[in-house]
């Protein structure tokens, strides 16, 4: 009886190009498992089940926090007089702002006004900001049309200070 050699060499290359491809999974793998590893505080065993094990731990414990953070900041929020609040609500009636913005990333707060007289509102925010203890980093006003772009961008110094605007 004869046996089709091609059909038996198709099949070694299929199977090694199977090991191949299961080989560059597992090493693709294990450097994800390397990098998952690296952002864990306090890892202690470097086994995969581990691992995964302390990840989920450490996901857990980031989400209670963020929950108990948000909590705190809605607290914050719905008060009524917060010491560290900025109350825009005239300028918007008078029609001197027309748009503001604000970002709060890594210490660091960015804000973005749009309004007509750039005078009045720079020097009442920048007040503001003084009175809130932050630091102006950098502070900007650019004709637009009819109106001016006012960009501060101010450092929070310590965790007490907290900006709330009041559009």
């Amino acid at each position: 009886m004869k046996i089709d050699k091609s059909i038996t060499n198709k099949s070694h290359l299929q199977v090694h190009e199977h090991v191949v491809a299961e080989r560059l999974r597992r090493q693709r793998l294990n450097k994800l498992f390397i990098g998952l590893s690296a952002t864990i505080p306090g890892l202690k065993k470097l086994d995969k089940a581990s691992i995964l094990k302390d990840a989920i731990e450490y996901i857990k414990r980031l989400e209670e926090q963020s929950k108990a953070l948000e909590e705190e900041a809605g607290k914050q929020l719905g008060k009524p007089k917060h010491p560290n609040r900025i109350d825009t609500s005239d300028y918007h009636s008078s029609a001197l702002i027309s748009d503001i913005q604000a970002r709060f990333c890594e210490g660091e707060i960015l804000i973005k006004i749009h309004c007509k007289q750039p005078k009045q509102v720079t020097h009442k925010l920048l007040g503001e900001l003084e009175k809130l203890h932050l630091t102006i980093i950098n502070c900007s006003v650019i004709p637009f049309d009819e109106s001016h772009d006012i960009t501060i961008i101010a450092q929070v110094l310590g965790l007490g200070s907290f900006l709330i605007f009041t559009v």
